[in-house]
């Protein structure tokens, strides 16, 4: 049974990994903007692994790792930001029309040549 146990565990990610591609377009088609849909992916995943993190990380005594809490945490919200700052690019670019003929007044880095 142990020799089976990873192949196991991946199956039960990639059916979670296939769950949440379902809800997500689900959720996009009926009208969720991509902000409330990665605050809320965001939200629940913090809320399903916190129990995890406590009760498999309550004995360890490697104080060094508190140091890097902080970090972990901006480093949690870089990929909101980055989706953020992507939307307020191309919401802010003046002529998203014209990016083929102008790419300096393009705003959005992958519509640029």
């Amino acid at each position: 049974m142990a020799d089976v146990l990873p192949f196991l565990a991946m199956v039960v990610v990639q059916f979670g990994y296939a769950g949440m591609n379902i809800t997500s377009k689900l959720a996009m088609d009926s009208g969720m903007k991509p902000l409330v849909l990665v605050a809320y992916r965001q939200i629940f995943a913090t809320i399903a692994t916190a129990p995890f993190a406590y009760f498999f990380e309550r004995t360890n005594k490697d104080y060094a790792a508190e140091k890097n809490y902080v970090g972990f945490g901006m480093l949690a919200l870089m990929p909101t930001y980055v989706l953020i700052h992507t939307e307020a690019m191309a919401a802010a670019c003046p002529f998203p029309w014209d990016c083929d003929k102008a790419p300096a007044t393009c705003c959005m880095p992958s519509q640029m040549t």
